[in-house]
């Protein structure tokens, strides 16, 4: 059986805001920089999209990182989070989400929804090229943050201009 630690690294004292980017950005640099191999991590955020804690929930081999949704809910129940934003990184050149990590991303949403906890973002930062793309544009990321009924959304504009389907 797969255990996974929680230690979560509160980072109030930072004060580091979604909506400030340039500071976020150094943050999930910060986080994720400078890794040999494929890092997945989780930074809980609270209802003015603020960052109150960051979680390295699991270290891969290589390019790859294996985690479930329910390590997530797990890592959120502990620390009383209802908003999470999902980060990792890809040790290669490729600065782009997979079809694997698009797939993950409606998996994990879906699964928080159901849980009463929202996933507003999935950010991937690319080492070699030092560039952190995010999944969901500001607009879907302030809807679902500042919402009553996060659930209500269904479909996803991605940065690059692709679509994805999110059933809920």
């Amino acid at each position: 059986m797969r255990k996974v630690s929680i230690k979560v690294e509160e980072v109030k004292e930072e004060n580091v805001s979604i909506w400030d980017y340039g500071k976020f950005d150094k943050f999930i640099e910060g986080k994720l920089g400078n890794k040999s191999n494929e890092v997945m991590g989780i930074c809980f955020v609270n209802g003015n999209g603020e960052v109150y804690g960051y979680e390295e929930l699991t270290t891969g081999f290589g390019d790859s990182a294996n985690l479930k949704p329910k390590d997530l809910v797990k890592a959120m129940v502990i620390y009383e989070a209802t908003y999470i934003i999902l980060c990792h990184n890809h040790v290669n050149e490729d600065n782009r989400f997979s079809q694997g990590d698009l797939e993950f991303s409606g998996i994990v949403f879906n699964y928080l929804i159901k849980k009463g906890r929202v996933m507003l973002n999935h950010l991937l930062y690319s080492g070699k090229s030092n560039k952190i793309e995010k999944l969901f544009e500001e607009e879907v990321v302030r809807e679902l943050l500042y919402s009553d009924e996060p659930g209500n959304i269904r479909d996803w504009k991605l940065v690059k201009g692709k679509e994805v389907g999110v059933n809920v």
